[in-house]
Protein backbone atom coordinates (compact mmCIF):
# COMPACT_ATOMS: atom_id res chain seq x y z
CA UNK A 1 0.00 0.00 0.00
CA UNK A 2 1.42 3.57 -1.24
CA UNK A 3 2.98 4.61 1.78
CA UNK A 4 1.08 7.96 1.88
CA UNK A 5 -2.33 6.11 2.37
CA UNK A 6 -0.79 4.09 5.53
CA UNK A 7 0.77 7.69 7.14
CA UNK A 8 -3.07 9.17 6.77
CA UNK A 9 -4.78 5.98 7.35
CA UNK A 10 -3.07 5.05 10.67
CA UNK A 11 -3.68 9.02 11.72
CA UNK A 12 -7.16 9.35 11.04
CA UNK A 13 -8.02 5.65 12.42
CA UNK A 14 -6.13 7.22 15.51
CA UNK A 15 -8.46 10.25 16.21
CA UNK A 16 -11.71 8.81 16.28
CA UNK A 17 -13.55 11.73 18.47
CA UNK A 18 -11.22 14.78 17.04
CA UNK A 19 -13.09 17.80 15.16
CA UNK A 20 -16.74 16.74 15.99
CA UNK A 21 -17.20 20.24 17.64
CA UNK A 22 -18.08 23.11 15.15
CA UNK A 23 -15.23 25.01 13.53
CA UNK A 24 -14.49 28.85 12.58
CA UNK A 25 -14.47 29.23 8.81
CA UNK A 26 -10.77 28.86 8.75
CA UNK A 27 -10.06 26.02 11.38
CA UNK A 28 -9.12 22.81 9.46
CA UNK A 29 -10.25 19.88 10.89
CA UNK A 30 -7.80 17.14 11.73
CA UNK A 31 -9.66 14.34 10.95
CA UNK A 32 -10.89 15.71 8.04
CA UNK A 33 -7.83 16.18 6.57
CA UNK A 34 -6.59 12.98 7.35
CA UNK A 35 -9.49 11.67 5.51
CA UNK A 36 -8.84 13.77 2.46
CA UNK A 37 -5.23 12.47 2.60
CA UNK A 38 -6.79 8.90 2.74
CA UNK A 39 -9.40 9.82 0.09
CA UNK A 40 -6.72 11.54 -2.29
CA UNK A 41 -3.75 8.27 -2.16
CA UNK A 42 -6.39 6.27 -2.16
CA UNK A 43 -7.92 7.74 -5.59
CA UNK A 44 -4.79 7.96 -7.14
CA UNK A 45 -3.42 4.39 -6.66
CA UNK A 46 -6.93 3.52 -8.64
CA UNK A 47 -7.06 6.27 -11.14
CA UNK A 48 -3.64 6.66 -11.97
CA UNK A 49 -1.95 3.33 -11.64
CA UNK A 50 -5.12 1.23 -12.08
CA UNK A 51 -5.42 -0.38 -8.67
CA UNK A 52 -7.86 -2.94 -8.62
CA UNK A 53 -11.20 -2.20 -6.06
CA UNK A 54 -10.49 -6.08 -5.46
CA UNK A 55 -7.02 -4.97 -4.11
CA UNK A 56 -8.48 -3.09 -1.46
CA UNK A 57 -10.69 -5.54 -0.81
CA UNK A 58 -8.02 -8.31 0.11
CA UNK A 59 -5.74 -5.58 1.54
CA UNK A 60 -5.51 -5.94 5.50
CA UNK A 61 -4.53 -2.44 5.62
CA UNK A 62 -8.12 -1.08 3.97
CA UNK A 63 -9.66 1.21 6.57
CA UNK A 64 -13.28 0.77 7.22
CA UNK A 65 -13.37 4.79 5.44
CA UNK A 66 -11.94 3.51 2.16
CA UNK A 67 -14.00 0.60 2.26
CA UNK A 68 -17.14 3.72 2.62
CA UNK A 69 -16.24 5.12 -0.84
CA UNK A 70 -14.89 2.72 -3.29
CA UNK A 71 -17.79 1.68 -5.01
CA UNK A 72 -18.19 5.73 -6.05
CA UNK A 73 -14.63 6.26 -6.73
CA UNK A 74 -14.58 3.13 -9.16
CA UNK A 75 -18.06 4.33 -10.24
CA UNK A 76 -16.32 7.18 -11.29
CA UNK A 77 -13.65 5.40 -12.90
CA UNK A 78 -15.38 3.71 -15.18
CA UNK A 79 -17.78 7.14 -16.34
CA UNK A 80 -13.68 8.42 -17.45
CA UNK A 81 -13.15 10.94 -14.30
CA UNK A 82 -10.04 10.68 -13.44
CA UNK A 83 -8.65 13.53 -11.13
CA UNK A 84 -7.76 12.31 -7.81
CA UNK A 85 -6.88 15.79 -6.42
CA UNK A 86 -10.72 16.84 -6.48
CA UNK A 87 -11.22 13.12 -5.30
CA UNK A 88 -9.29 14.20 -2.22
CA UNK A 89 -11.03 17.60 -2.40
CA UNK A 90 -14.56 16.54 -1.99
CA UNK A 91 -13.66 13.74 0.57
CA UNK A 92 -12.15 16.44 2.70
CA UNK A 93 -15.34 19.05 2.12
CA UNK A 94 -17.97 15.90 2.70
CA UNK A 95 -16.28 15.68 6.60
CA UNK A 96 -15.52 19.42 7.07
CA UNK A 97 -19.30 20.10 6.31
CA UNK A 98 -19.92 18.07 9.11
CA UNK A 99 -17.49 19.14 11.52
CA UNK A 100 -18.20 23.09 11.15
CA UNK A 101 -21.38 25.70 10.45
CA UNK A 102 -18.96 27.57 8.14
CA UNK A 103 -20.38 27.99 4.12
CA UNK A 104 -17.63 25.64 2.52
CA UNK A 105 -15.86 26.64 -0.96
CA UNK A 106 -16.32 24.32 -4.09
CA UNK A 107 -14.36 21.33 -4.49
CA UNK A 108 -12.47 22.69 -7.24
CA UNK A 109 -10.95 25.39 -5.14
CA UNK A 110 -8.97 23.11 -2.96
CA UNK A 111 -7.52 21.33 -5.99
CA UNK A 112 -4.40 22.93 -6.14
CA UNK A 113 -3.75 21.73 -2.21
CA UNK A 114 -3.86 18.26 -3.47
CA UNK A 115 -1.77 19.17 -6.46
CA UNK A 116 0.67 19.79 -3.65
CA UNK A 117 0.64 16.55 -2.21
CA UNK A 118 2.03 15.50 -5.72
CA UNK A 119 4.86 17.62 -5.77
CA UNK A 120 5.91 15.65 -2.70
CA UNK A 121 5.14 12.20 -3.43
CA UNK A 122 7.23 13.04 -7.23
CA UNK A 123 9.93 14.69 -5.06
CA UNK A 124 10.21 11.46 -2.54
CA UNK A 125 9.71 8.84 -5.37
CA UNK A 126 12.73 10.78 -7.49
CA UNK A 127 14.96 10.73 -4.58
CA UNK A 128 14.22 6.93 -3.76
CA UNK A 129 15.79 6.75 -7.89
CA UNK A 130 18.74 8.53 -6.77
CA UNK A 131 18.24 11.78 -8.15
CA UNK A 132 19.62 15.02 -6.82
CA UNK A 133 17.09 18.31 -6.17
CA UNK A 134 17.49 19.73 -9.78
CA UNK A 135 16.74 16.39 -11.37
CA UNK A 136 13.80 16.09 -8.94
CA UNK A 137 12.63 19.38 -10.26
CA UNK A 138 12.96 18.90 -13.57
CA UNK A 139 11.61 15.17 -13.22
CA UNK A 140 8.81 17.06 -11.47
CA UNK A 141 8.07 19.43 -14.69
CA UNK A 142 8.13 16.31 -16.75
CA UNK A 143 5.93 14.37 -15.00
CA UNK A 144 3.28 17.13 -13.80
CA UNK A 145 2.87 19.00 -17.17
CA UNK A 146 -0.13 20.57 -16.14
CA UNK A 147 1.16 24.42 -15.26
CA UNK A 148 -2.11 25.82 -14.13
CA UNK A 149 -2.68 22.94 -11.26
CA UNK A 150 1.02 22.88 -10.81
CA UNK A 151 3.06 25.98 -11.08
CA UNK A 152 6.56 26.57 -10.99
CA UNK A 153 6.57 28.63 -7.95
CA UNK A 154 4.69 25.31 -6.67
CA UNK A 155 7.62 23.27 -7.12
CA UNK A 156 10.56 25.61 -6.28
CA UNK A 157 8.49 25.72 -2.95
CA UNK A 158 7.88 22.51 -2.46
CA UNK A 159 10.74 20.12 -3.82
CA UNK A 160 14.09 20.91 -1.62
CA UNK A 161 11.79 20.57 1.45
CA UNK A 162 9.87 17.42 0.52
CA UNK A 163 13.43 16.47 -1.19
CA UNK A 164 15.66 17.33 2.66
CA UNK A 165 12.77 14.97 4.84
CA UNK A 166 14.19 11.70 5.20
CA UNK A 167 12.45 10.70 8.48
CA UNK A 168 8.93 9.22 7.65
CA UNK A 169 7.24 11.45 10.62
CA UNK A 170 9.18 14.39 9.75
CA UNK A 171 7.52 13.78 6.63
CA UNK A 172 3.89 13.44 7.29
CA UNK A 173 4.39 16.54 9.39
CA UNK A 174 5.54 18.35 6.78
CA UNK A 175 2.48 17.10 4.46
CA UNK A 176 -0.02 18.20 7.43
CA UNK A 177 1.15 21.33 7.74
CA UNK A 178 1.52 22.28 4.27
CA UNK A 179 -2.21 20.81 3.54
CA UNK A 180 -3.50 22.44 6.46
CA UNK A 181 -1.95 25.72 6.31
CA UNK A 182 -3.13 25.61 1.84
CA UNK A 183 -6.71 24.48 3.26
CA UNK A 184 -7.26 26.82 5.81
CA UNK A 185 -6.56 29.75 3.00
CA UNK A 186 -9.04 28.34 1.39
CA UNK A 187 -11.48 28.02 3.51
CA UNK A 188 -11.81 31.56 4.21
Amino acid sequence: MNYLIALGAAAALALPGVGAQAQAPAAVDRECLLKGFVAHGTAREALQRNVSMQHWRVEPNTSEYQYSFLDELYRRKQEGLRDFDLFGAEKFLACQGAATTAKLPAPESLVGCYAELDVVLHARQYKAGGGGVAGTKRYARNYLKDPARYPQEMLDRIIPKAFALDDPERLADYREQLMGACLSARLR
